[in-house]
């Protein structure tokens, strides 16, 4: 019977608007929630600065988001967490040895030494997640089951606990009760937006340990799109057009226009903001994602400057459940699904990773009163407003300003599709 390593993510998206400060139920307190809804006065949550090694280990984890990515089939709508991805793939990184080890660190593009990596990543996800914030809610964590019996290794209980913020819990594979406790946790973790992300079966006598990482975001947009101006554009999708509902607004933006592209930066409350990335060609998303892959988010991002746009951004929501294991042998992740070495977990512990269970969600939409969006939606350059009208598939990522971390990557091919 081969003995399994069983890994999971998963991530939850809920995007809206907060139009008065008692409405602010996810802020930490009601003297941070914004009174005019301006970044410059968010509130007075400080975070710790970003350190040498977080910079590199955001780094590699941007470029392996952009690959994970690219790898997903283009024509459908998709959404997913390499950071949870790389979060879960980081703690069985602790237990391996020898090629296992390298392949996993090398394939989240890491430069620094496993010790070093660790304390950078566990650190920034403790901060990112942790830590009260303001006009927004991200929280989540890490779970650690382990069958009954395992003589684990100090080493790695002391990484686990040290940087990751978690010790195993002890459980019995061959009955259904922990699978049933890894889905009620991630279901709270996620705020019941994902209940089930184990399937029925998919644990078992041969279950040795089940590696968790889930990551809820619900975000207020700064300035909110008007309920009032939605209504229904054309938006051309590879198989022909469809008329989704579509959002409007009126304000200043980071923005720019590129050969291939133009990129807008959409900031929520707080050090959170979703990077809008439309190519110029209807059919130019493949090519656009090749060349995010091949040059990096900074290419473009560096270059954003302010502009007043008359924006038309379609409402969507997406649910996705890969299968990542494919893509990721493509990214040269191989021997940790078959010949692995994870000796560094357990004396005697022995197997491969043979799932990887990745659901995520997403919902994005304008909400919030139109009177406070008018307030804050209104730009204050005299000059003219160039229209920004996303009419056609899009690549997206969400991602924090401070450390400049991708919590989560996405694209739209039909907003009028859910899955």
């Amino acid at each position: 019977m081969m003995k399994s390593v069983l890994i999971t993510t998963t991530i939850a998206v809920v995007l809206m608007g907060c139009g008065r400060s008692d409405e602010c139920d996810v802020v930490p307190s009601a003297d941070d929630c914004p009174k005019n809804g301006r970044k410059a006065e968010l509130c007075s949550v400080k975070r710790a600065a970003v350190t040498d090694d977080q910079i590199a280990v955001v780094g590699g984890l941007n470029q392996f988001s952009a690959e994970v990515h690219a790898a997903l089939p283009v024509d459908h709508n998709s959404v997913t967490s390499p950071y949870t991805v790389a979060m879960v793939l980081s703690m069985a990184a602790a237990g391996a040895g020898g090629e296992t080890r390298d392949q996993l660190l090398e394939g989240m593009h890491n430069p620094l030494e496993p010790a070093a990596y660790h304390r950078a990543l566990g650190s920034l996800s403790s901060d990112l997640l942790s830590n009260p914030h303001c006009g927004f809610e991200l929280r989540g964590g890490n779970a650690v089951y382990g069958k009954k019996g395992l003589k684990w290794k100090e080493d790695y209980l002391s990484t686990l606990s040290g940087d990751y913020g978690k010790l195993p819990q002890e459980a019995d594979f061959s009955e259904r009760k922990p699978e049933k406790e890894i889905n009620e946790w991630v279901a709270a973790q996620t705020n019941d937006m994902i209940p089930d992300l184990l399937e029925p079966g998919i644990l078992s006598a041969a279950t040795q340990l089940v590696l968790v990482n889930a990551v809820y975001f619900r975000g207020e947009w700064l300035d909110p799109f008007p309920p009032g101006r939605t209504d229904r554009q054309t938006f051309h999708t590879p198989t022909g057009p469809v008329l989704p509902e579509t959002m409007h607004l009126k304000s200043g933006f980071d923005f720019a226009v590129f050969s291939n592209a133009s990129v807008l930066e959409l900031p929520y409350k707080g050090d959170i903001v979703m990077d809008v990335f439309l190519p110029h060609e209807p059919d130019g998303l493949a090519a656009l994602e090749a060349d995010v892959v091949d040059r990096g988010f900074g290419v473009y991002l560096d270059e954003l400057r302010n502009e007043g746009l008359k924006l038309q951004l379609p409402k969507w929501q997406s649910r996705a459940h890969p299968d990542l294991i494919p893509h990721l042998k493509n990214l040269g992740i191989v021997e940790p699904f078959g010949g692995a070495d994870f000796s560094n977990i357990a004396a005697g512990f022995g197997g491969n990773i043979t799932s990887l269970s990745h659901e995520a969600m997403i919902v994005v939409a304008e909400e919030g009163t139109e009177a406070a969006a008018a307030a804050a939606g209104e730009y204050a350059d005299t000059g003219g407003y160039t229209e920004f009208v996303v009419d056609h598939p899009f690549l997206y990522v969400i991602r924090d300003t401070e450390s400049g971390l991708i919590l989560f990557i996405g694209r739209v091919t039909n907003p009028r599709v859910k899955g």
